[in-house]
C-alpha cells in the first residue's frame, strides 16, 4: 500500500495537470520578472551600447544595467575556458532585472552558459554579482543598512542566491537547482517610494500642458568612494587577481577606516592552491590599525589562480575616483 501511495505521488508530481497549491506573496511577481531575464540581445557584432537592465521603472533599469555590465566585464577577467563545455542558451550576454520595494532591493541576473560555473568558481561569481549589487545601490538613501538580495540563473532553474544587508556577510546559498522563496518578500512588498515618485514622473500627464522650455540636465557630482587596487610586483596572471581584488566586496569595506586621499601598502603570499598564505604591512614605520586587521581578515577569504608560489603587493586607499 506505501509503495503504490509513492508511486501516485511520483506520477502526479510528473503530470502536467496535478493541482498546484496557491502562490506564495510575490511569487508570481518574481516569476514574471525572471521571464524577462530568460532572453536578451544576440550575440555578434552591434552598434551602440547594449542595455542589459530590466525592471520597472528607468531607475530599476539603470542599475540592473550597471550590474550586468560590470558582470560582463569581469567575466572575462576572472574566468577562462569560455568556449569549452558549450551547451545551449538563451542568451550570451549578462540580463539583470532590479525591483527596489519596500523589502529591499533583488537583482535577478541570467547567466549564459551557467553550467560552466561550478563549485568555487561559482562562489566567485555570486560575490562578484554581490559587490557590484552593493556598488548599484550605493545612492540609494535609508533610514538603516539595506535589505539586499541577488539571484543568478540559466536556462531553466537559480543555481546561486546571496540575501542579507549591504556592509554584512551575505547568506549563500549555492547549488543546481534552488528553491527561489528567499526573493519573493522583495517582490511581494509595495514599491519604494523612490520609483513611487519616478513611476508617477513617468506616467502621462490627464491634460495637456504646454511644453516647458528645455532645462538643461544636473549631472549629479558621484560621492567618494571607497577602492582596493592590486600594484603586483610578481604574478603570473596580474590581470585576474586585480579582478578579484576589485570584486571583493569585504576588501572595498576596509577601505572605509582611510582617510580621504590616504592609502595603505600590503605584501601578501600567495600560495599554490591560490590562497593566502602570510599577510604583512608594506611599511613597518606604521603603527597596526583595525584598518589593517580588517583587510588581513578580509584576505583570508581571497582566492586567486592555481599555480606556483608568488608575492603580490596590494594597495587599499579612499579617493573620489579609482586608484590606478
Amino acid at each position: 500500500m506505501r509503495a503504490r501511495l509513492c508511486s501516485f505521488v511520483l506520477l502526479c508530481s510528473l503530470a502536467a495537470g496535478c493541482p498546484k497549491g496557491p502562490p506564495k506573496p510575490g511569487e508570481d511577481e518574481f516569476e514574471a520578472a525572471s521571464d524577462k531575464i530568460r532572453s536578451g540581445p544576440s550575440g555578434g557584432p552591434t552598434t551602440g551600447k547594449l542595455m542589459l537592465g530590466r525592471g520597472t521603472t528607468e531607475s530599476e533599469k539603470q542599475r540592473a544595467d550597471r550590474v550586468a555590465q560590470t558582470l560582463k566585464l569581469l567575466d572575462r577577467q576572472l574566468f577562462s575556458g569560455h568556449d569549452e563545455g558549450h551547451s545551449i542558451s538563451f542568451t550570451s550576454e549578462f540580463i539583470a532585472y532590479c525591483r527596489h520595494s519596500t523589502t529591499g532591493v533583488a537583482f535577478l541576473i541570467n547567466v549564459p552558459q551557467f553550467k560552466r560555473y561550478q563549485d568555487d568558481v561559482r562562489d566567485t561569481l555570486l560575490r562578484a554579482a554581490w559587490a557590484a549589487a552593493v556598488a548599484a545601490t550605493d545612492d540609494i538613501k535609508s533610514d538603516g543598512p539595506l535589505q539586499l538580495a541577488v539571484g543568478l540563473r540559466g536556462n531553466m532553474s537559480y543555481g546561486a542566491i546571496a540575501v542579507g544587508l549591504v556592509g554584512e556577510e551575505p547568506t549563500i546559498e549555492l547549488g543546481e537547482s534552488l528553491y527561489t522563496d528567499p526573493l519573493f518578500p522583495f517582490f511581494a512588498s509595495p514599491i519604494a517610494e523612490e520609483a513611487k515618485s519616478e513611476a508617477t514622473r513617468e506616467a502621462p500627464p490627464e491634460a495637456e500642458a504646454p511644453p516647458a522650455p528645455p532645462v538643461a540636465p544636473v549631472v549629479p557630482k558621484e560621492p567618494p568612494r571607497m577602492q582596493a587596487v592590486a600594484l603586483f610586483t610578481k604574478h603570473r596572471d596580474a590581470d585576474q587577481v586585480a579582478s578579484e581584488i576589485l570584486a571583493h566586496a569585504e576588501l572595498q569595506g576596509c577601505a572605509a577606516t582611510l582617510s580621504e586621499g590616504s592609502a595603505r601598502d600590503y605584501f601578501i603570499d600567495i600560495k599554490a592552491d591560490g590562497r593566502v598564505q602570510k599577510f604583512s604591512s608594506a611599511d613597518l614605520r606604521y603603527e597596526w590599525t583595525d584598518g589593517d586587521s580588517c583587510v588581513q581578515a578580509a584576505s583570508k577569504t581571497w582566492r586567486f589562480g592555481k599555480g606556483k608560489p608568488e608575492t603580490a603587493r596590494v594597495r587599499v586607499g579612499y579617493k573620489s575616483d579609482p586608484l590606478r
